[in-house]
């Protein structure tokens, strides 16, 4: 339900009032019980956040800053480790399928080979 606000034109008492849109609007003042209310035209009330964030950068940046000193550290550690230890058995590095860039990359008697024998 919106909320109207009234005035009295006879002695400016001003009020809001809850009503539905369908319903008739006021007439009678409840301060001097005169027939001159009238509805006054506000206009409407806008509410913008402005503290979300509108981009992935944005965002990263509002998580980082809730981050203590130790998560940063940590996460500093794991964005600038070189070598990630790989702990795939040997016999699985050996039979392992080629992706479609690893493929694109081989010459014409590589892929031969591969298609030939899977290796």
């Amino acid at each position: 339900m919106p909320v109207y606000i009234y005035r009295c034109q006879s002695c400016n008492h001003q009020f809001e009032e809850f009503q539905k849109v369908a319903e008739t609007p006021l007439t009678k003042c409840p301060n001097c019980d005169k027939l001159e209310l009238v509805r006054v035209i506000c206009p409407p009330i806008l509410t913008i956040v402005t503290d979300e964030p509108k981009t992935v950068g944005m965002l990263a940046e509002r998580n980082s800053k809730k981050m203590s000193d130790e998560e940063m550290k940590i996460k500093e550690f794991e964005r600038t480790r070189v070598n990630p230890v790989d702990n795939t058995p040997e016999f699985l590095k050996q039979h392992r399928t080629k992706t479609e860039k690893d493929i694109r990359l081989m010459d014409k008697k590589q892929r031969e080979r591969y298609i030939n024998e899977g290796r």
